[in-house]
Protein backbone atom coordinates (compact mmCIF):
# COMPACT_ATOMS: atom_id res chain seq x y z
CA UNK A 1 0.00 0.00 0.00
CA UNK A 2 2.85 2.25 0.87
CA UNK A 3 4.15 1.74 -2.41
CA UNK A 4 0.85 3.53 -4.17
CA UNK A 5 1.44 6.13 -1.82
CA UNK A 6 5.01 6.57 -2.76
CA UNK A 7 4.37 6.60 -6.57
CA UNK A 8 1.70 9.84 -6.11
CA UNK A 9 3.62 11.57 -3.54
CA UNK A 10 4.48 15.01 -5.37
CA UNK A 11 7.63 16.68 -4.16
CA UNK A 12 6.13 19.01 -1.24
CA UNK A 13 5.26 15.51 0.08
CA UNK A 14 8.54 14.49 -0.25
CA UNK A 15 9.77 17.07 1.76
CA UNK A 16 7.39 16.14 4.52
CA UNK A 17 8.18 12.47 4.16
CA UNK A 18 11.76 13.14 4.32
CA UNK A 19 11.74 15.52 6.82
CA UNK A 20 9.62 13.16 9.02
CA UNK A 21 12.00 10.89 8.75
CA UNK A 22 14.70 13.33 10.08
CA UNK A 23 12.75 13.37 12.89
CA UNK A 24 12.85 10.64 13.81
CA UNK A 25 16.41 9.86 13.65
CA UNK A 26 16.89 12.70 16.13
CA UNK A 27 16.94 15.80 13.67
CA UNK A 28 15.80 19.28 14.05
CA UNK A 29 14.52 20.61 11.07
CA UNK A 30 15.38 24.36 10.47
CA UNK A 31 13.70 25.12 7.21
CA UNK A 32 12.67 24.05 4.28
CA UNK A 33 15.10 25.64 1.07
CA UNK A 34 13.17 28.21 -0.87
CA UNK A 35 12.81 28.07 -5.02
CA UNK A 36 16.50 29.71 -4.72
CA UNK A 37 18.51 27.59 -2.36
CA UNK A 38 20.34 24.63 -3.60
CA UNK A 39 19.09 22.44 -0.80
CA UNK A 40 15.39 21.36 -0.16
CA UNK A 41 15.81 20.89 4.02
CA UNK A 42 18.55 22.07 6.66
CA UNK A 43 18.65 20.41 10.14
CA UNK A 44 21.09 19.89 12.91
CA UNK A 45 21.57 17.24 14.52
CA UNK A 46 24.11 16.88 17.55
CA UNK A 47 25.42 20.25 17.34
CA UNK A 48 26.29 19.70 13.38
CA UNK A 49 24.53 21.79 10.45
CA UNK A 50 23.26 19.55 7.47
CA UNK A 51 21.76 19.70 4.28
CA UNK A 52 19.64 17.69 1.86
CA UNK A 53 18.73 17.72 -1.58
CA UNK A 54 16.08 15.48 -2.43
CA UNK A 55 14.74 14.60 -5.91
CA UNK A 56 12.01 12.57 -7.16
CA UNK A 57 11.74 10.00 -9.56
CA UNK A 58 8.79 8.11 -10.54
CA UNK A 59 10.46 5.18 -11.49
CA UNK A 60 11.83 1.85 -9.65
CA UNK A 61 16.00 2.42 -7.85
CA UNK A 62 16.71 -0.82 -9.74
CA UNK A 63 15.31 0.99 -13.23
CA UNK A 64 19.01 2.84 -13.67
CA UNK A 65 20.42 1.96 -10.60
CA UNK A 66 21.88 5.11 -9.59
CA UNK A 67 20.84 8.20 -7.74
CA UNK A 68 21.53 11.65 -9.70
CA UNK A 69 21.72 15.41 -9.75
CA UNK A 70 22.95 17.87 -12.12
CA UNK A 71 26.41 18.88 -12.14
CA UNK A 72 25.38 22.88 -11.26
CA UNK A 73 23.41 21.35 -8.39
CA UNK A 74 26.32 19.40 -7.40
CA UNK A 75 28.73 22.56 -7.41
CA UNK A 76 26.03 24.75 -5.44
CA UNK A 77 25.85 22.27 -2.85
CA UNK A 78 29.66 21.79 -2.40
CA UNK A 79 29.67 25.58 -1.12
CA UNK A 80 27.13 24.88 1.87
CA UNK A 81 28.98 24.82 4.90
CA UNK A 82 28.00 22.20 7.11
CA UNK A 83 27.28 18.48 5.71
CA UNK A 84 25.49 18.15 2.59
CA UNK A 85 23.59 14.80 1.39
CA UNK A 86 21.63 13.92 -2.01
CA UNK A 87 18.52 12.26 -1.76
CA UNK A 88 16.26 10.70 -4.28
CA UNK A 89 13.24 9.07 -3.53
CA UNK A 90 11.95 6.02 -5.84
CA UNK A 91 8.95 4.80 -6.20
CA UNK A 92 10.18 1.20 -4.24
CA UNK A 93 12.52 2.79 -1.80
CA UNK A 94 15.24 5.92 -0.86
CA UNK A 95 19.06 6.29 -1.57
CA UNK A 96 20.90 8.78 0.60
CA UNK A 97 24.74 9.75 -0.46
CA UNK A 98 26.66 12.14 1.13
CA UNK A 99 27.51 14.88 -1.54
CA UNK A 100 31.52 13.91 -1.79
CA UNK A 101 30.41 9.97 -1.88
CA UNK A 102 31.74 7.71 -4.50
CA UNK A 103 30.45 9.04 -8.52
CA UNK A 104 30.92 9.61 -11.65
CA UNK A 105 29.77 12.59 -14.69
CA UNK A 106 27.69 11.72 -16.93
CA UNK A 107 26.94 13.33 -20.24
CA UNK A 108 23.34 13.15 -22.02
CA UNK A 109 20.64 14.61 -23.47
CA UNK A 110 17.59 15.07 -20.70
CA UNK A 111 14.28 16.74 -21.08
CA UNK A 112 14.95 20.68 -20.10
CA UNK A 113 12.27 20.02 -17.06
CA UNK A 114 10.27 17.70 -15.51
CA UNK A 115 7.09 19.66 -16.54
CA UNK A 116 5.31 20.25 -19.73
CA UNK A 117 8.27 21.20 -21.44
CA UNK A 118 9.80 17.48 -23.08
CA UNK A 119 12.80 19.44 -24.97
CA UNK A 120 15.92 17.62 -24.65
CA UNK A 121 19.27 19.48 -23.73
CA UNK A 122 22.95 18.69 -23.26
CA UNK A 123 22.98 18.19 -19.20
CA UNK A 124 26.22 16.44 -16.96
CA UNK A 125 24.70 14.84 -13.91
CA UNK A 126 26.18 13.67 -11.23
CA UNK A 127 25.43 9.69 -10.58
CA UNK A 128 25.78 7.86 -7.56
CA UNK A 129 25.55 4.01 -7.78
CA UNK A 130 22.34 2.85 -5.53
CA UNK A 131 23.46 0.21 -3.13
CA UNK A 132 22.64 -1.25 0.01
CA UNK A 133 24.32 0.67 2.29
CA UNK A 134 22.46 4.05 0.30
CA UNK A 135 19.06 2.19 -0.02
CA UNK A 136 16.45 3.08 2.78
CA UNK A 137 12.47 1.26 2.55
CA UNK A 138 9.45 3.57 2.97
Amino acid sequence: ESKIIINKMTDPEGKIFFADYLKSKGFDIVNFGTDYSCYDIEATHNGETYFFELKKRNNSSTDWGDSIIEKGKYEALDKLDGKVYVVNLFTDCFHIFPLHADHEEQNRYARKTTNWDRTKIHKVFISYPNSDISRREY
